[in-house]
Formats: C-alpha cells, sequence, structure tokens
C-alpha cells in the first residue's frame, strides 16, 4: 500500500500541474495497487472525463460509489 501512496501523492502533484496524461497512467497503477481507495478512484473519475474517457470516468465513480455508499461526491462527478 505504500506503493499505491507514493503514486497517488505523485498524480496529485500531476494534476495541479495540468498534466492529465500522467495524472491518468498514476492513478491508474495506484488503483491497481490499492483497489479500496476511494480518492484514488475519484480523482481518477475526474481525470477520465477532463481527457475525454466518459465511458471510463462512469466506472471509476461506480467504484468508488461501491467503495463509499451514499457518498454525494461520487454522483456529482457523474452528473
Amino acid at each position: 500500500m505504500a506503493r499505491a501512496n507514493i503514486l497517488k501523492k505523485k498524480a496529485l502533484i500531476a494534476l495541479k500541474k495540468k498534466r492529465f496524461g500522467e495524472a491518468l497512467k498514476l492513478l491508474e497503477q495506484s488503483c491497481k495497487k490499492d483497489p479500496t481507495d476511494v480518492v484514488v478512484w475519484r480523482h481518477l473519475g475526474s481525470v477520465q472525463v477532463k481527457t475525454g474517457k466518459y465511458s471510463s470516468a462512469i466506472q471509476s465513480y461506480q467504484k468508488a460509489m461501491n467503495l463509499s455508499p451514499g457518498n454525494a461526491d461520487d454522483l456529482a462527478g457523474m452528473g
């Protein structure tokens, strides 16, 4: 899980710099290392929307909702 956290931190830095392609790759790797991290799934969905990967974004937000039922942030991301 330590590796997943490092990937997540690098992805957040890439997001702040608007390097969406880099952030996307890092978040995908982080999800593979720790598929239970709701925050990573939310960020992944957000980046997927920004890069036009809408079907993938819906899947990522749905994964986040499954991990954290009833969270309005995930529903807002899909709207």
